[in-house]
């Protein structure tokens, strides 16, 4: 929070925000009111107030202005960073952060040490001119609330320190100059020397990715469209987050620790997905998709999880909306798929089924926040005063509010008389129905068809069926594909379909029975159903064609710079060894007088 807070302080698109706040009465009057005994706030008190409390004001203010009004930047801000940042600490010494606002941009910030100049205690110079700082007077460590311990990147500069040997509270403030470690003796060779280092690199690294076996997540690069594996370091690094993330499902769970048999058990807290928030601009996961655009690989359970988090996010999935199909919907769809774009490949058609999984995701989240703050012995204003820690309170009034008009009580109880006859409930967990299909497509040799595949989703791990109604449902298709097939010379998918579709009686408007979420009557059982998955496999393939001749042309390049470079650096050494007076006797990494 003091991070975020330092950003806001001195981010230059909400000035307007922060001069705002200094003549908002209704803000100082409610502060005042807080602080009974300081009837009248000096400047000090105020500007202390404003900096505690500016945070909380924006929050509330950005999300109770009109989005069209107001930039996604702002928006952002407003909600602040993910809660999970990005330590880039590669010292001790050094805490670098990197503050990731949820997609819109990143902020990498420094942990300092901050010293007290003000005082006599804290700073001196002594007989040489040296400075010296105290340091046993540090300030705005991080400890209370109102410190400022962190600054941007752009405004830090080395110092070294040295201790003084008769008071060790004291040191001394160095700064020094970079200089050159060595002398370059022929600029042209230096010049095709670094040249050849960072060419060479760059070769190594694309392709060591492109062909080592594929143990982690499928990578594209946004720079070639080609497909790889990320390098073994990062697979460790990344793997172990994600799958630990995608092991529950997106419900909002609580930080909580539970006493049993005398011990303490965390529970898990919220999924956050952090790593793919903070992946590298430049790379996204690769998507491997069916033939109707549905991710059916094991990136799809990344893919998930992550539209979890999104769905759970007031920026991009407000609860104070009604319904996700609302015309005012609409520029948050637009963000959620331009979002996505950045961290994923995959072809247009899979946009459809991405909307349908954060819509249902959204639905579910708002259906899990009733089931636990709604309570009909409650008044709205009690209800409206818990706001869950993770919920905008904005949006929070508004969802309350809802859940107590007549229409969406009355659709809630027809929801509720629905679900209890809700029958054929499934063995999949979280597995998507079409990562199963795809995985039964590899072990049988061929897809499964939707008798064979209702079958298999419905059985539990011991082969018996879930319930007594779906064991019935299936004596009576084995009977009937047993009296069919000895009399017809239909095809057996083909009679399979048939059965099926009597059994399990019409289609849902817009939906296919035991498909999952993707798959629509028209693009299921069209005539003119086109394969997207082989598509989009082929336009990979042919890119990542491309790109191995483009490697193949540096690769030359490379080659020609070594030749050039090793006959610049025989000619030199030559040179040398005829002229050896023509270099200095004293080594460059000797101090020179000025250094201290």
């Amino acid at each position: 929070m003091q991070a975020h807070r330092y950003v806001l302080r001195h981010y230059d698109e909400i000035e307007h925000f922060r001069q705002n706040i200094v003549h908002c009465r209704e803000f100082v009057a409610i502060e005042r009111r807080k602080r009974r005994r300081h009837v009248h706030l000096d400047s000090n008190a105020f500007n202390k107030l404003i900096n505690e409390k500016f945070h909380d004001w924006f929050r509330n203010k950005v999300m109770t202005m009109d989005g069209t009004s107001v930039s996604n930047d702002i928006v952002s801000l407003g909600i602040g960073p993910n809660k999970k940042w990005e330590e880039l600490t590669i010292m001790e010494e050094y805490k670098i952060i990197e503050l990731n606002y949820y997609g819109a941009f990143k902020v990498v910030m420094f942990k300092c040490d901050w010293f007290d100049v003000h005082h006599n205690m804290g700073v001196k110079q002594d007989e040489y001119g040296f400075t010296l700082l105290n340091f046993s007077r540090l300030i705005h460590t991080g400890e209370k609330v109102d410190d400022d311990p962190y600054v941007f990147s752009s405004q830090v500069e080395q110092v070294f320190y040295v201790q003084d040997p008769k008071n060790t509270n004291w040191h001394a403030v160095v700064k020094v100059k970079s200089r050159d470690s060595f002398d370059v003796v022929n600029d042209e060779m230096f010049v095709k020397m670094i040249l050849f280092i960072f060419k060479s690199l760059f070769l190594a690294e694309s392709m060591t990715q492109r062909s080592r076996s594929l143990q982690g997540l499928r990578i594209m690069s946004n720079d070639s469209q080609s497909t790889g594996e990320v390098q073994q370091e990062e697979v460790h690094q990344t793997r172990s987050s994600f799958e630990h993330e995608s092991q529950t499902n997106q419900v909002n769970q609580e930080d909580i620790t539970n006493m049993i048999d005398g011990r303490r058990f965390r529970k898990r807290g919220k999924t956050t997905m952090a790593a793919i928030w903070n992946m590298d601009e430049n790379e996204r996961i690769f998507l491997e998709v069916n033939e109707f655009g549905v991710p059916c690989s094991k990136e799809a359970a990344i893919l998930g999880s992550f539209l979890g988090t999104i769905a759970t996010n007031g920026i991009y999935a407000p609860l104070n909306i009604t319904r996700w199909d609302k015309e005012e919907f609409k520029p948050f769809h637009a963000q959620i798929l331009k979002l996505l774009e950045k961290k994923f490949a995959y072809p247009s058609e899979t946009e459809k089924f991405i909307l349908k999984s954060v819509n249902k995701k959204w639905r579910d989240y708002k259906s899990d926040l009733k089931a636990k703050y709604y309570d009909p012995l409650k008044t709205k204003e009690q209800i409206s005063e818990d706001v869950p820690k993770d919920v905008l309170p904005p949006q929070w009034t508004a969802l309350v509010n809802e859940w107590f008009t007549e229409k969406n009580q009355k659709m809630s109880s027809i929801n509720t008389a629905n679900a209890k006859k809700q029958k054929n409930a499934h063995t999949t967990g979280r597995k998507s129905y079409a990562r199963l299909m795809k995985e039964m497509e590899k072990t049988n040799g061929k897809a499964p068809d939707r008798l064979e595949f209702f079958e298999a989703t419905h059985k539990r791990k011991d082969g018996t069926y879930v319930d007594d109604n779906i064991r019935d449902l299936m004596e009576k298709a084995r009977a009937l594909i047993a009296e069919r097939s000895e009399r017809s010379g239909t095809d057996l998918a083909q009679l399979h379909e048939q059965i099926f579709q009597e059994l399990m009686g019409p289609e849902h408007n817009g939906r296919v029975r035991g498909m999952g979420l993707g798959p629509t009557p028209s693009s299921y059982f069209g005539v003119t159903t086109q394969n997207v998955g082989s598509r989009w496999e082929f336009t990979i393939s042919g890119n990542q064609l491309k790109e191995i001749e483009e490697l193949k042309g540096k690769l030359q390049t490379v080659n020609n710079d070594y030749a050039q470079l090793k006959e610049v650096g025989d000619n030199a050494s030559e040179g040398d060894q005829r002229s050896p007076n023509n270099h200095s006797s004293h080594s460059s990494h000797e101090p020179s007088q000025d250094n201290y």
